[in-house]
């Protein structure tokens, strides 16, 4: 009886192996440009964080580039007790850039509105940057 109890504990860790190898519960792997995705109503937004700008990277449910032309997004940065507010610009085809003064600290937390759904409904996504 132990032994069958030590063969199937054996087994179910085994194949649990795999799955810790992906990394905790709700993690999403990085995006095709090197970033972190964060799935919104209607598509995905993908955040890479560059010296002097954030660049965020739309795609539709497919993971086709969605269009960001007319778009209207702001983004709001939290670096540690400085908070700031910046619109975000589209640039084709699919991209949303804001500029950034300064480069971020780790942890700063970041929160970008927008509108992707043609049903005008409002959506958020929240990124905090490493």
């Amino acid at each position: 009886m132990i032994r069958r109890t030590l063969i199937v504990a054996g087994i179910a860790i085994a194949l649990a192996a795999p799955a810790i190898a992906h990394g905790p519960a709700g993690s999403k792997p990085a995006g095709a440009n090197g970033g972190d995705i964060v799935d919104v109503d209607g598509g995905h937004i993908e955040l890479v964080i560059a010296a002097n700008e954030l660049v965020l990277y739309v795609t539709d449910l497919t993971d086709a580039p969605m269009a960001t032309a007319g778009l209207a997004a702001r983004v709001i940065i939290q670096d540690g007790t400085k908070q700031t507010a910046i619109a975000l610009l589209p640039r084709q085809p699919n991209l949303l850039v804001a500029p950034l003064t300064a480069p971020l600290g780790s942890g700063s937390k970041i929160v970008v509105s927008t509108t992707l759904a043609k049903d005008g409904k409002p959506v958020q996504a929240r990124f905090v940057s490493k």
